[in-house]
């Protein structure tokens, strides 16, 4: 994808509005730390050679891919997935402000998804769209306005609420590098650590490794199951592309249904603080949505 495309960074600043959908709705500042990550060994030498391409091309570790592949046929028992709906109970947290309800979050193959949240607030909703080129996204809050999110922020995969749409993207997308990273514990749990991100063709050496490490999703994955523990990614706030806010998805209760695994909870944290807790869960594959829904 993105083929014949020249995006221009003209700085590791942007000063584009943000979206702040994704990161708890206009967050508030917080200073913890992601939960620990303790690392059993073997590390160093594949971080540093994760974090070392700047080629046009993508590296598609052969570990990393075998990893990748076991844990996609752990969630879908081998059935390929178009689209995937999650329905649950939502906790919405915003600093001191908690509100409850309902959300519908949306995925589709080729980097597309839609969340929905129904809180006693008012609806809030973001859309987003990597089909095309540039990526992008909008969203809306209580009042009903969308805003268009910044295109740093659209470069990370949106399917963060359904694993296995992100690990079938990356192994289908040849523009996707897959670096394994290592054995680690993760939440208590032994994990095996690989890491996707996007290389597209035809850029600068400087816009190659910016989009990298925008783009740049690890995930934890049971060294038993294979099934995800934890998905890590970046959000930045709206003039700041170079800032880091660290976003972590958290799973737990996995459980087989009619083939495809379910978790029983979804947690969604913005530097180590909770933002978002979906809990009973249900969740829909194949059935046909409409790309419409999807349209930014």
């Amino acid at each position: 994808m993105f083929k014949g495309i020249r995006f221009l960074f003209l700085a590791a600043a942007f000063t584009i509005p943000m979206s702040i959908f994704g990161d708890g709705f206009a967050q508030k500042s917080f200073t913890v730390s992601r939960g620990p990550t303790r690392i059993l060994g073997g590390r160093t030498s594949r971080l540093a050679k994760a974090r070392a391409q700047s080629s046009n091309s993508a590296t598609r570790d052969a570990q990393a891919v075998s990893i990748a592949s076991q844990a996609l046929l752990a969630l879908t028992g081998g059935v390929t997935v178009t689209d995937s709906t999650v329905q649950a109970t939502a906790s919405f947290i915003a600093g001191s402000d908690q509100e409850t309800g309902t959300a519908t979050l949306e995925g589709h193959a080729g980097y597309e998804s839609r969340i929905l949240l129904l809180l006693s607030s008012g609806q809030r909703s973001e859309v987003r769209n990597g089909s095309g080129a540039p990526p992008q996204g909008k969203w809306s809050g209580p009042d009903g306005a969308w805003h268009a999110t910044v295109l740093h922020n659209c470069w990370a995969d949106p399917t963060w609420f359904f694993p296995a749409l992100t690990i079938q993207s990356a192994l289908n997308d040849s523009q996707v590098s897959l670096v394994y990273v290592g054995q680690e514990t993760k939440l208590g749990t032994g994990v095996q650590h690989i890491r996707i991100s996007r290389v597209i063709p035809g850029q600068t050496s400087t816009a190659t490794l910016l989009i990298q490490r925008l783009s740049q999703v690890d995930i934890f994955l049971d060294s038993t199951t294979n099934l995800p523990v934890a998905i890590d990614f970046n959000t930045h706030s709206d003039t700041n592309a170079s800032l880091d806010l660290p976003l972590e998805i958290q799973f737990s209760g996995w459980n087989a249904t009619n083939g495809i695994q379910v978790p029983s909870r979804i947690q969604k944290f913005l530097q180590g603080s909770l933002t978002l807790d979906l809990s009973a869960l249900t969740i829909s594959v194949n059935t046909g949505l409409s790309q419409s829904d999807f349209t930014i």
